[in-house]
């Protein structure tokens, strides 16, 4: 609920200065998956055999530009990273995104509207774990993990002001990983790739700012 607080925010400012039409051509938009995290856990429930307690930082910000009325283009960047004592994992990720607006042409001065869309997103990402060697005395057992989310979503956003608006969708994702293992002084092993799929429903910000074209 905190970062969904901040998203709502940081979207709202960005949205001070909107044209009449929020998806007209020349438009951006700021996507409310957009987040920033950070924590530092701490106390006994925390701390691990030698004292040491859990760091998490996300970055997920996505941001995107009108190249036609309705039609827009942006990129989602994702970064995780999370450490407790010796163990680690670090996932970096990123892909387009697209949204249409299939309403674009009535969408001026859309504050109390709604505004309909279709979106699809790819985002191909890597994960990293590393963690004490479970044979070895010292050194470090590795595991890479490599994939893909593809999500086709439709829905609405409620505009609450002109440049600004709550979203609901409902989406349906692909997903793909493959994970090669390393341990500390051994030799490579590669697992089979697999794959899976999710559906399900969403609810964020949606904010639009800049100068029509």
């Amino acid at each position: 609920m905190k970062r969904f607080m901040i998203a709502l925010l940081v979207l709202a400012m960005a949205a001070s200065a909107f044209a009449e039409n929020p998806v007209a051509k020349g438009m951006l938009f700021m996507d409310g998956a957009w987040t920033a995290n950070f924590a530092k856990s701490g106390g006994d429930l925390w701390k691990d055999g030698n004292g040491d307690t859990p760091t998490y930082l996300q970055l997920n910000p996505t941001l995107g530009y009108f190249l036609a009325p309705g039609i827009a283009i942006g990129a989602t960047v994702m970064f995780e990273n999370w450490k407790w004592g010796d163990t680690k994992t670090t996932t970096f990720g990123a892909g387009p995104k697209v949204y249409w607006f299939p309403t674009a042409k009535n969408a001026d001065d859309p504050k109390g509207k709604l505004l309909p869309f279709i979106s699809g997103s790819f985002v191909y990402a890597q994960d990293k774990l590393e963690t004490p060697s479970f044979t070895e005395e010292s050194g470090t057992d590795e595991t890479k993990t490599t994939g893909y989310q593809a999500r086709l979503s439709g829905g609405g956003v409620w505009m609450l002001t002109n440049g600004f608006g709550v979203h609901g969708e409902a989406y349906f994702e692909l997903q793909n990983a493959k994970a090669k293992y390393t341990p500390a002084g051994g030799t490579e092993l590669e697992g089979d790739g697999v794959s899976g799929n999710e559906f399900g429903i969403m609810i964020g910000v949606l904010g639009f700012f800049g100068t029509a074209k």
